[in-house]
Protein backbone atom coordinates (compact mmCIF):
# COMPACT_ATOMS: atom_id res chain seq x y z
CA UNK A 1 0.00 0.00 0.00
CA UNK A 2 1.16 3.56 -0.69
CA UNK A 3 -1.06 5.43 1.75
CA UNK A 4 1.83 6.61 3.89
CA UNK A 5 5.55 7.18 3.64
CA UNK A 6 6.10 6.41 7.33
CA UNK A 7 7.33 2.90 6.44
CA UNK A 8 9.90 4.19 3.94
CA UNK A 9 13.44 2.83 4.16
CA UNK A 10 16.49 4.97 3.47
CA UNK A 11 18.05 3.23 0.46
CA UNK A 12 21.53 4.19 -0.64
CA UNK A 13 22.56 4.67 -4.27
CA UNK A 14 23.71 1.04 -4.57
CA UNK A 15 20.37 -0.30 -3.30
CA UNK A 16 18.47 1.95 -5.68
CA UNK A 17 20.59 0.82 -8.63
CA UNK A 18 20.03 -2.84 -7.69
CA UNK A 19 16.30 -2.20 -7.37
CA UNK A 20 16.29 -0.52 -10.77
CA UNK A 21 18.09 -3.48 -12.33
CA UNK A 22 15.66 -5.96 -10.76
CA UNK A 23 12.75 -3.90 -12.07
CA UNK A 24 14.29 -3.75 -15.53
CA UNK A 25 15.22 -7.45 -15.71
CA UNK A 26 14.53 -9.49 -12.59
CA UNK A 27 15.98 -12.66 -14.09
CA UNK A 28 19.51 -11.39 -14.63
CA UNK A 29 22.27 -12.95 -12.53
CA UNK A 30 23.70 -11.52 -9.32
CA UNK A 31 27.00 -11.15 -11.18
CA UNK A 32 25.33 -8.98 -13.86
CA UNK A 33 23.43 -6.91 -11.26
CA UNK A 34 26.58 -6.42 -9.21
CA UNK A 35 28.61 -5.33 -12.23
CA UNK A 36 26.08 -2.61 -13.06
CA UNK A 37 25.91 -1.46 -9.44
CA UNK A 38 29.67 -1.52 -8.95
CA UNK A 39 29.54 -4.46 -6.54
CA UNK A 40 30.76 -8.03 -6.41
CA UNK A 41 28.41 -10.97 -6.98
CA UNK A 42 28.20 -11.91 -3.29
CA UNK A 43 27.53 -8.35 -2.12
CA UNK A 44 24.82 -7.93 -4.78
CA UNK A 45 23.19 -11.18 -3.63
CA UNK A 46 23.33 -10.01 0.00
CA UNK A 47 21.72 -6.68 -0.86
CA UNK A 48 18.94 -8.32 -2.88
CA UNK A 49 18.25 -10.64 0.07
CA UNK A 50 18.12 -7.61 2.37
CA UNK A 51 15.62 -5.83 0.08
CA UNK A 52 13.44 -8.95 0.20
CA UNK A 53 13.80 -9.28 3.99
CA UNK A 54 12.77 -5.65 4.52
CA UNK A 55 9.80 -6.10 2.19
CA UNK A 56 10.95 -3.40 -0.23
CA UNK A 57 10.88 -6.13 -2.86
CA UNK A 58 7.89 -8.43 -2.38
CA UNK A 59 8.85 -10.86 -5.11
CA UNK A 60 9.48 -11.23 -8.83
CA UNK A 61 7.22 -12.03 -11.76
CA UNK A 62 7.32 -12.62 -15.47
CA UNK A 63 5.53 -10.08 -17.67
CA UNK A 64 3.22 -12.29 -19.71
CA UNK A 65 1.33 -11.02 -22.75
CA UNK A 66 -1.99 -12.66 -22.00
CA UNK A 67 -3.48 -11.22 -25.18
CA UNK A 68 -1.36 -13.80 -27.02
CA UNK A 69 -3.37 -16.46 -25.16
CA UNK A 70 -6.67 -14.83 -26.11
CA UNK A 71 -7.31 -12.73 -22.99
CA UNK A 72 -8.43 -9.08 -22.82
CA UNK A 73 -8.04 -6.82 -19.79
CA UNK A 74 -11.29 -5.33 -18.41
CA UNK A 75 -11.45 -3.02 -15.42
CA UNK A 76 -14.42 -1.78 -13.44
CA UNK A 77 -14.18 1.42 -11.38
CA UNK A 78 -16.94 2.16 -8.90
CA UNK A 79 -18.08 4.31 -6.02
CA UNK A 80 -19.54 2.89 -2.83
CA UNK A 81 -22.48 4.43 -0.98
CA UNK A 82 -24.03 3.89 2.44
CA UNK A 83 -21.04 1.76 3.38
CA UNK A 84 -19.14 1.83 6.67
CA UNK A 85 -15.37 1.20 6.75
CA UNK A 86 -16.06 -2.28 8.15
CA UNK A 87 -18.54 -3.03 5.35
CA UNK A 88 -16.10 -1.75 2.73
CA UNK A 89 -13.36 -3.97 4.16
CA UNK A 90 -15.69 -6.97 3.95
CA UNK A 91 -16.61 -6.17 0.33
CA UNK A 92 -12.91 -5.94 -0.55
CA UNK A 93 -12.19 -9.23 1.21
CA UNK A 94 -14.98 -10.99 -0.69
CA UNK A 95 -13.94 -9.52 -4.04
CA UNK A 96 -10.30 -10.50 -3.44
CA UNK A 97 -11.48 -14.06 -2.88
CA UNK A 98 -13.09 -14.30 -6.32
CA UNK A 99 -11.06 -16.28 -8.87
CA UNK A 100 -12.35 -14.07 -11.70
CA UNK A 101 -10.94 -10.92 -10.03
CA UNK A 102 -7.24 -10.63 -10.80
CA UNK A 103 -6.52 -7.09 -9.59
CA UNK A 104 -8.18 -5.14 -6.79
CA UNK A 105 -7.34 -1.65 -5.49
CA UNK A 106 -8.71 1.10 -3.27
CA UNK A 107 -8.68 4.72 -4.45
CA UNK A 108 -8.82 8.19 -2.95
CA UNK A 109 -10.70 10.61 -5.17
CA UNK A 110 -13.39 10.19 -7.81
CA UNK A 111 -13.58 6.41 -7.38
CA UNK A 112 -13.41 4.16 -4.34
CA UNK A 113 -12.54 0.76 -5.79
CA UNK A 114 -11.23 -0.72 -9.03
CA UNK A 115 -11.09 -4.35 -10.03
CA UNK A 116 -9.50 -5.99 -13.04
CA UNK A 117 -10.28 -9.20 -14.84
CA UNK A 118 -8.61 -10.94 -17.77
CA UNK A 119 -11.32 -12.60 -19.85
CA UNK A 120 -11.60 -14.35 -23.21
CA UNK A 121 -14.76 -12.51 -24.26
CA UNK A 122 -16.95 -9.55 -23.35
CA UNK A 123 -19.64 -12.05 -22.40
CA UNK A 124 -17.33 -13.57 -19.81
CA UNK A 125 -16.72 -10.19 -18.19
CA UNK A 126 -20.44 -9.41 -18.34
CA UNK A 127 -21.14 -12.55 -16.29
CA UNK A 128 -18.46 -11.56 -13.75
CA UNK A 129 -19.65 -7.97 -13.41
CA UNK A 130 -23.35 -8.82 -13.24
CA UNK A 131 -22.68 -11.36 -10.51
CA UNK A 132 -20.87 -8.65 -8.52
CA UNK A 133 -23.66 -6.15 -9.14
CA UNK A 134 -26.32 -8.60 -8.01
CA UNK A 135 -24.56 -8.97 -4.68
CA UNK A 136 -23.53 -5.34 -4.11
CA UNK A 137 -26.00 -3.32 -6.19
CA UNK A 138 -27.28 -1.44 -3.17
CA UNK A 139 -23.72 -0.44 -2.28
CA UNK A 140 -22.45 0.61 -5.74
CA UNK A 141 -23.68 4.07 -6.69
CA UNK A 142 -21.67 4.69 -9.87
CA UNK A 143 -19.54 2.58 -12.19
CA UNK A 144 -17.26 2.88 -15.22
CA UNK A 145 -15.95 0.01 -17.36
CA UNK A 146 -12.66 0.29 -19.23
CA UNK A 147 -11.16 -2.15 -21.76
CA UNK A 148 -7.41 -2.02 -22.25
CA UNK A 149 -6.40 -2.47 -25.87
CA UNK A 150 -2.66 -2.02 -25.27
CA UNK A 151 -0.77 -1.88 -21.98
CA UNK A 152 2.62 -0.18 -21.67
CA UNK A 153 4.95 -0.93 -18.76
CA UNK A 154 7.98 1.26 -18.12
CA UNK A 155 11.01 0.51 -15.92
CA UNK A 156 11.24 2.79 -12.87
CA UNK A 157 13.76 5.23 -14.34
CA UNK A 158 13.49 7.50 -11.29
CA UNK A 159 15.40 4.86 -9.30
CA UNK A 160 18.41 5.49 -11.53
CA UNK A 161 18.25 9.26 -10.92
CA UNK A 162 17.72 10.11 -14.58
CA UNK A 163 15.36 12.87 -15.68
CA UNK A 164 14.36 11.00 -18.85
CA UNK A 165 13.75 7.32 -19.49
CA UNK A 166 15.93 5.71 -22.14
CA UNK A 167 14.57 2.15 -22.01
CA UNK A 168 11.89 0.85 -24.36
CA UNK A 169 8.44 0.08 -23.04
CA UNK A 170 7.15 -3.43 -22.49
CA UNK A 171 4.00 -3.48 -24.62
CA UNK A 172 1.27 -6.11 -24.31
CA UNK A 173 -2.04 -6.38 -26.12
CA UNK A 174 -3.26 -6.66 -29.67
CA UNK A 175 -4.86 -9.29 -31.87
CA UNK A 176 -1.91 -11.62 -32.48
CA UNK A 177 -2.34 -15.08 -30.93
CA UNK A 178 0.20 -17.79 -30.06
CA UNK A 179 -0.18 -21.50 -29.34
CA UNK A 180 0.57 -22.59 -25.80
CA UNK A 181 0.40 -26.23 -24.63
CA UNK A 182 -0.05 -27.55 -21.10
CA UNK A 183 3.67 -27.56 -20.28
CA UNK A 184 4.08 -24.01 -21.58
CA UNK A 185 1.14 -22.93 -19.43
CA UNK A 186 2.60 -24.61 -16.33
CA UNK A 187 5.98 -22.92 -16.91
CA UNK A 188 4.25 -19.57 -17.35
CA UNK A 189 2.47 -20.10 -14.04
CA UNK A 190 5.78 -20.87 -12.32
CA UNK A 191 7.58 -17.74 -13.58
CA UNK A 192 4.49 -15.60 -12.95
CA UNK A 193 4.77 -16.65 -9.30
CA UNK A 194 8.58 -16.32 -9.13
CA UNK A 195 10.37 -14.65 -12.00
CA UNK A 196 13.79 -15.58 -10.60
CA UNK A 197 13.04 -19.26 -10.03
CA UNK A 198 15.90 -21.46 -11.33
CA UNK A 199 15.09 -23.87 -14.15
CA UNK A 200 15.78 -26.81 -11.79
CA UNK A 201 13.10 -25.56 -9.37
CA UNK A 202 10.63 -24.86 -12.19
CA UNK A 203 11.30 -28.34 -13.60
CA UNK A 204 10.38 -29.97 -10.29
CA UNK A 205 7.11 -28.06 -10.21
CA UNK A 206 6.07 -28.81 -13.80
CA UNK A 207 7.56 -32.30 -14.17
CA UNK A 208 10.17 -31.48 -16.82
CA UNK A 209 13.95 -31.56 -17.07
CA UNK A 210 15.77 -28.23 -16.49
CA UNK A 211 17.07 -28.30 -20.09
CA UNK A 212 13.49 -28.61 -21.35
CA UNK A 213 12.38 -25.74 -19.10
CA UNK A 214 15.23 -23.54 -20.35
CA UNK A 215 14.36 -24.33 -23.97
CA UNK A 216 10.66 -23.64 -23.42
CA UNK A 217 11.37 -20.36 -21.63
CA UNK A 218 13.55 -19.23 -24.52
CA UNK A 219 10.81 -20.07 -27.01
CA UNK A 220 8.13 -18.31 -24.91
CA UNK A 221 10.34 -15.20 -24.91
CA UNK A 222 11.05 -15.42 -28.64
CA UNK A 223 7.33 -15.74 -29.42
CA UNK A 224 6.56 -12.66 -27.33
CA UNK A 225 4.44 -14.48 -24.75
CA UNK A 226 6.97 -13.62 -22.04
CA UNK A 227 7.92 -9.96 -22.49
CA UNK A 228 10.25 -9.58 -19.53
CA UNK A 229 10.75 -10.08 -15.80
CA UNK A 230 10.15 -7.46 -13.13
CA UNK A 231 10.33 -6.95 -9.38
CA UNK A 232 7.16 -6.50 -7.35
CA UNK A 233 7.92 -3.43 -5.22
CA UNK A 234 6.29 -2.08 -2.06
CA UNK A 235 6.00 1.59 -3.01
CA UNK A 236 5.29 2.75 0.54
CA UNK A 237 8.71 1.47 1.58
CA UNK A 238 10.22 3.64 -1.15
CA UNK A 239 8.34 6.66 0.20
CA UNK A 240 6.40 6.83 -3.06
CA UNK A 241 2.75 7.69 -3.75
CA UNK A 242 0.88 5.94 -6.57
CA UNK A 243 -1.61 7.83 -8.74
CA UNK A 244 -3.74 7.14 -11.80
CA UNK A 245 -4.17 9.89 -14.42
CA UNK A 246 -7.08 9.55 -16.88
CA UNK A 247 -7.88 11.49 -20.04
CA UNK A 248 -10.76 11.67 -22.50
CA UNK A 249 -9.63 12.97 -25.89
CA UNK A 250 -11.12 15.18 -28.58
CA UNK A 251 -9.41 13.05 -31.23
CA UNK A 252 -7.06 10.07 -31.38
CA UNK A 253 -4.56 11.52 -33.85
CA UNK A 254 -1.86 12.21 -31.23
CA UNK A 255 -2.39 9.19 -29.00
CA UNK A 256 0.88 7.70 -30.27
CA UNK A 257 2.71 10.90 -29.26
CA UNK A 258 1.08 10.68 -25.85
CA UNK A 259 2.52 7.20 -25.33
CA UNK A 260 5.96 8.48 -26.37
CA UNK A 261 5.60 11.27 -23.81
CA UNK A 262 4.73 8.67 -21.16
CA UNK A 263 7.72 6.53 -22.12
CA UNK A 264 10.11 9.47 -21.71
CA UNK A 265 8.82 10.62 -18.32
CA UNK A 266 10.70 8.91 -15.43
CA UNK A 267 7.68 8.96 -13.10
CA UNK A 268 5.19 7.29 -15.47
CA UNK A 269 5.32 3.54 -14.86
CA UNK A 270 2.21 2.33 -16.73
CA UNK A 271 0.11 3.63 -19.62
CA UNK A 272 -3.06 2.21 -21.17
CA UNK A 273 -4.63 2.64 -24.58
CA UNK A 274 -8.23 2.23 -23.47
CA UNK A 275 -11.76 1.89 -24.77
CA UNK A 276 -15.08 2.52 -23.07
CA UNK A 277 -13.94 4.36 -19.94
CA UNK A 278 -11.22 6.85 -20.78
CA UNK A 279 -9.09 7.04 -23.91
CA UNK A 280 -5.70 7.21 -22.19
CA UNK A 281 -4.78 6.13 -18.68
CA UNK A 282 -1.43 6.48 -16.94
CA UNK A 283 -0.04 5.47 -13.58
CA UNK A 284 2.68 7.54 -11.92
CA UNK A 285 4.85 7.05 -8.86
CA UNK A 286 5.76 10.31 -7.15
CA UNK A 287 7.24 11.56 -3.86
CA UNK A 288 4.41 13.99 -3.05
CA UNK A 289 0.95 15.29 -3.96
CA UNK A 290 2.58 18.38 -5.47
CA UNK A 291 4.67 16.14 -7.72
CA UNK A 292 1.66 14.33 -9.19
CA UNK A 293 0.05 17.67 -9.95
CA UNK A 294 3.21 18.70 -11.83
CA UNK A 295 3.13 15.55 -13.98
CA UNK A 296 -0.60 16.01 -14.61
CA UNK A 297 -0.13 19.65 -15.65
CA UNK A 298 2.90 18.86 -17.82
CA UNK A 299 0.86 16.37 -19.83
CA UNK A 300 -2.10 18.73 -20.11
CA UNK A 301 0.19 21.52 -21.32
CA UNK A 302 1.76 19.27 -23.95
CA UNK A 303 -1.61 18.10 -25.32
CA UNK A 304 -4.02 20.85 -24.27
CA UNK A 305 -5.92 20.96 -27.59
CA UNK A 306 -6.34 17.18 -27.66
CA UNK A 307 -7.78 16.66 -24.18
CA UNK A 308 -11.50 16.99 -23.56
CA UNK A 309 -11.43 16.09 -19.85
CA UNK A 310 -8.88 14.93 -17.31
CA UNK A 311 -8.74 13.68 -13.73
CA UNK A 312 -6.39 11.95 -11.31
CA UNK A 313 -6.80 9.96 -8.11
CA UNK A 314 -4.59 8.12 -5.65
CA UNK A 315 -4.26 4.34 -5.59
CA UNK A 316 -3.65 3.79 -1.90
CA UNK A 317 -4.21 0.07 -1.41
CA UNK A 318 -3.57 -2.92 -3.67
CA UNK A 319 -5.45 -5.89 -2.25
CA UNK A 320 -4.83 -8.46 -4.96
CA UNK A 321 -2.68 -8.95 -8.04
CA UNK A 322 -2.42 -12.11 -10.16
CA UNK A 323 -0.31 -12.48 -13.28
CA UNK A 324 -1.72 -15.72 -14.71
CA UNK A 325 -5.01 -17.64 -14.65
CA UNK A 326 -5.03 -20.74 -12.48
CA UNK A 327 -6.05 -23.01 -15.34
CA UNK A 328 -5.38 -23.07 -19.10
CA UNK A 329 -8.13 -21.61 -21.30
CA UNK A 330 -10.67 -24.18 -22.39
Amino acid sequence: MAETTAEAFALDAKDRRILYELDRDARQSFRAIGKKAGLGKEVAAYRVARLLERGVVKGFHAVIDLSKLGYTSYRAYFRLSETSPAEEAEILRELAGRKDVWWLCSFNGTWDVALGSWVRSGYEFERTWKAILRKYRGKISEEKISVHQYIYQFPRAYLSGREKRLEAAIVTGGEERAECDGLDFAILGAVAADGRAPTVEIGKKVGAAPTVVAYRLKKLEERGIIKGYRATVDLAKLGVLWYKLVFTLNSFERRGEMMKWARAHPRVTWAFDSLGGWDVEMEVEVPSVAAVRRVFDEFRAAFSKDIRSADYFEIYGEHKIAYMPAKPPQ
